[in-house]
């Protein structure tokens, strides 16, 4: 298994961002900070998509979460807590992780 390659978090959105018209954008903020906001991760645009300003507050949220789902994922993995009978979950859990380090 390889290590993700992903920047590391926390990801935050600032979701009234306003950079050229990109709403919102995620950004992921280091233990010391060089400047308010580190490093912008994605912006979300509704325009090129034609999606409304709730559709895209909710994709910039579920990217800004998706460092901390990564991490509880491989926690479910690893603590085998997934009875065998269900073994298609961990399969399924394989299947995203993978598909998160850029595997699938």
């Amino acid at each position: 298994m390889n290590e993700p390659k992903f920047t590391n978090g926390p990801w935050f959105t600032d979701p009234d961002a306003d950079l050229m018209a990109c709403e919102p954008c995620v950004y992921a903020q280091g233990p010391e900070p060089l400047f308010e906001l580190d490093i912008t991760i994605a912006t979300v645009t509704a325009y090129h998509a034609r999606l409304s300003r709730e559709e895209t507050k909710a994709n910039a949220a579920l990217i800004s979460a998706a460092p901390e789902m990564y991490v509880i994922l491989q926690k479910i993995l690893n603590i085998n807590i997934i009875p065998d009978y269900q073994a298609h979950i961990a399969q399924d859990i394989i299947r995203i992780l993978q598909k998160a380090r850029g595997e699938a």
